[in-house]
């Protein structure tokens, strides 16, 4: 059965081959890098037009293409979206040297107000950027911060501070980070404090210094997000999505113009093949959606989405070359989630090319996210850790044509097949739960290993594994159920809360070591009805006992009095 599966997945393959072009891919990562594309400014309309021209030229007569734009409050209560920003020119001088916005696009800290003329000051570090009165005993000088960038904005603001300095140990050391203040327009209208950004290896010098700099920008009223669509088939039919953020700085070569060059990419390579009459007329609508990052595709699925797409493939960082990353590799759905239908189909795509089947557990922090809280299907593709991520050093001189087109090539063909009635081996599971209790096994974790036997088999459906007696975990007895009150966790995006309860809310979370993506499986175990001894114990399987032991009842517990979820 499984080779008669896959003999299919290799007509397809063999299909879409002649037609997925990685220098064609890589044309247009080019063209995608040369537009400033933060949320809400001029650069990323810019860069959506562009696009939608490049698909009127490219795209064969099967193709219909359109795009329109979210503008103001244009979603629900709970989802901050960014005021409009423009930004014309920035720099800051150190000791004599001059770093400017037009070699360091993102030395601005995206959305930050401008300043008013030259400001010069004394750097002064915030050792803790929850604490009011460091903003309160140093609202005269410069302030230098190092973590909780957000929130720390939002302090220096209300409390006057000229000019906020963000510097990031985690980010490549050498390059000047991306930052986002993602400033809603009422906070727009009050906001004076500029923001800029340093690298690492300037930023930790830079306490007791003398600094002058200067912002050029324009902050205030509603932002515009774009979103570009292109579907084969009937525009008002149910089908699989391609989706990628079109969004971030310039050149963002990798963050994202990688995954949507390679989105783009693949969606042409169908529409060409089935015009050709290489491949049959999918039986269902495929699309292709480039948006901004969680607020183009929340604002989707509360709207014109949400009864058109139930499987998404989300492309995420594609492209880097391996002497800066790893190769992309699939990111399965969370457990709370189950089985994935598109990862599966993916995972059989990829091994019947033979490229290799990397394959990792669910990693939040992209537009799949937003697929999941709303009860669909989907699945990242992704490279991480990367050297460059969030910098200005992510070009396109370290992406690999080979990585676009292999991307390309199978993101073709598992869209293709989900559009079709084809039903996937299930092989990806296999293989995720071997890798998850190699890792157990590993670090000696044999209870774990015990607990994940018993629980991962059952929730995934994966077939073809003995049974093995059943065994749950939870550190207390609680069979209150899970209800969320919003559909997914994406940090002050989605928290409606005032600045100190967010102050209070951020520290609790800080107290709490767990992996950010439980914040979300939260979410998804609500929808699915989840009382806290089940997730506790699936929970358990995938990251260990010992690494959630009483912290998943706190972090419910803090989720539930910020107003996040209730607990019954």
């Amino acid at each position: 059965m499984e080779i008669a599966r896959l003999d299919r997945v290799q007509k397809v393959l063999r299909a879409v081959r002649g037609y997925v072009s990685g220098y064609r891919a890589y044309k247009f990562l080019k063209i995608i890098s040369l537009y400033h594309r933060i949320q809400a400014s001029r650069g990323l309309i810019d860069a959506v037009s562009q696009l939608e021209r490049v698909l009127f030229e490219e795209a064969p007569d099967n193709v219909e293409v359109n795009s329109f734009k979210y503008t103001g409050r244009a979603g629900p209560e709970w989802l901050n979206l960014p005021a409009k920003w423009e930004i014309h020119d920035a720099w800051i001088e150190i000791q004599g040297k001059r770093y400017t916005y037009s070699q360091h696009p993102t030395l601005p800290a995206a959305h930050t107000p401008p300043s008013d003329g030259t400001i010069r000051g004394e750097v002064v570090k915030v050792n803790d950027p929850l604490d009011e009165r460091e903003y309160e005993k140093n609202k005269d000088k410069v302030l230098l911060v190092t973590e909780h960038h957000r929130v720390a904005y939002r302090l220096a603001a209300e409390h006057g501070v000229p000019a906020m300095i963000i510097a990031d140990e985690s980010k490549h050391h050498d390059s000047f980070p991306y930052y986002g203040l993602f400033l809603t327009k009422e906070e727009a209208e009050k906001a004076t404090t500029v923001a800029v950004t340093v690298p690492w290896n300037i930023g930790k010098h830079l306490e007791g210094k003398h600094v002058e700099l200067r912002v050029d920008s324009d902050l205030g009223g509603p932002g515009e997000l774009p979103v570009l669509i292109a579907w084969i088939g009937d525009k008002d039919a149910e089908g699989p999505s391609l989706l990628a953020h079109i969004c971030h700085p310039t050149p963002g070569a990798n963050d994202n113009a990688s995954g949507s060059s390679a989105a783009l990419e693949a969606f042409l390579s169908i529409a060409a093949a089935v015009e050709d009459g290489v491949l049959p007329e999918p039986d269902q609508t495929i699309r292709l959606i480039l948006l901004p990052e969680y607020t183009g595709s929340i604002l989707s699925m509360e709207g014109w989405l949400s009864n058109l797409s139930n499987k998404g493939l989300n492309l995420d960082m594609v492209g880097r070359t391996k002497e800066y990353s790893v190769e992309p590799r699939l990111l399965y759905t969370p457990i709370t989630h189950g089985p994935s239908m598109v990862g599966d189909t993916y995972f059989d795509a990829v091994y019947s090319a033979g490229i290799g089947t990397p394959i990792e557990y669910y990693m939040a922090g992209s537009d799949h996210d937003v697929f999941l809280a709303y009860g669909r299907d989907g699945v990242m593709i992704n490279q991480w850790p990367d050297t460059f991520y969030h910098t200005d050093s992510d070009d396109a001189n370290t992406i690999s044509i080979r990585y676009l087109q292999e991307t390309a090539y199978i993101a073709a063909t598992t869209i293709y097949l989900l559009s079709t009635d084809y039903k996937p081996t299930g092989q990806a599971r296999r293989k995720l739960l071997d890798l998850i209790l190699q890792k157990h096994v590993a670090k000696g974790d044999l209870e774990t290993a015990r607990l994940a036997r018993s629980i991962i088999p059952l929730r995934y459906e994966i077939e073809g594994v003995p049974q093995s007696e059943e065994v749950s975990w939870s550190p207390v007895k609680d069979d209150r159920v899970i209800e969320p009150r919003i559909p997914l966790y994406a940090g002050l995006l989605t928290l409606g809360m005032e600045l100190q309860e967010i102050i209070e809310f951020t520290r609790k979370l800080d107290t709490i070591e767990i992996p950010r993506e439980v914040y979300n499986e939260i979410f998804y175990a609500g929808k699915n009805g989840y009382s806290i001894d089940r997730l506790h114990s699936e929970l358990a399987s995938i990251y260990g006992i010992n690494g959630l032991d009483n912290k998943l009842i706190e972090l419910l517990e803090a989720f539930e009095a910020h107003g996040l979820i209730s607990l019954k």
